[in-house]
């Protein structure tokens, strides 16, 4: 699973506590995981993928090895 800042505004815009939210589980507030890209994927799919989702696993042989946010890219395109 996930949880994004979005997740967790939604969590208090829906009227819950911000003080009862930080008592819960991951478990109980996380979103389905974010997508898995092997390390060689174009930044073109990256950039695609990461405009339905706040960020992005990075996979090397079935492992994780990074993820990539919206910030990350933005980063990348500017240097």
């Amino acid at each position: 699973g996930s949880i994004s800042e979005k997740t967790m505004l939604n969590q208090i815009l829906m009227g819950r506590n911000p003080l009862e939210l930080s008592r819960l589980t991951v478990e109980r507030v996380m979103d389905e995981a974010f997508p898995r890209i092997d390390e060689e994927t174009p930044l073109t799919v990256i950039s695609s993928i990461l405009q339905h989702s706040p960020a992005v696993l990075v996979t090397k042989k079935g492992q994780v090895i990074g993820i990539i946010t919206k910030a990350d890219l933005l980063k990348e395109i500017s240097s």
